[in-house]
């Protein structure tokens, strides 16, 4: 598999394609504090995913992986980076909002809630407030270390 590298300025426009095929929100791409991650082969972008961070939990941010990637393990690698990185940041939870991914999430330990009870910022971002439709679920994955003694 190909590594995993933080996204730069010259990814973005490639990030924004891959995105914009995928029928997933490319609007606030460059006015929003964004991390992206990326896997590249040959010379391309070939899967990406997104991380907003509002302390102290995250909004992961469109992942997708070219078609014809699909069924490598890539947007599984991606994920478990993120959710690394996430962690590493102090970050204790991750929420996102998909309209057709729930079962991919699900069996990474995503779960559904009620779309208010995100956190407040999160509510504000542009993803929940305006490109993301009303219909799309809301997941979260709780990053928190349990107490070892």
């Amino acid at each position: 598999m190909s590594r995993i590298r933080p996204a730069g300025a010259r990814d973005r426009s490639a990030i924004r394609q891959l995105l914009h095929e995928a029928g997933l929100p490319t609007a606030d791409l460059e006015h929003s504090a964004i991390d992206f991650w990326v896997i590249g082969e040959a010379d391309r972008i070939i899967a990406a995913i997104g991380l907003e961070t509002f302390q102290p939990s995250g909004l992961l941010r469109s992942l997708v992986v070219a078609p014809e990637q699909r069924g490598r393990g890539l947007g599984q690698a991606l994920l478990a980076h993120l959710e690394s990185t996430a962690q590493a940041r102090q970050l204790n939870a991750l929420y996102l909002l998909t309209l057709d991914a729930d079962g991919f999430f699900q069996r990474l330990g995503y779960r559904s809630v009620p779309r208010h009870t995100a956190p407040a910022a999160i509510l504000h971002s542009q993803e929940f407030h305006s490109l993301c439709p009303a219909s799309a679920l809301c997941m979260l994955k709780s990053l928190a270390l349990t107490d070892r003694d």
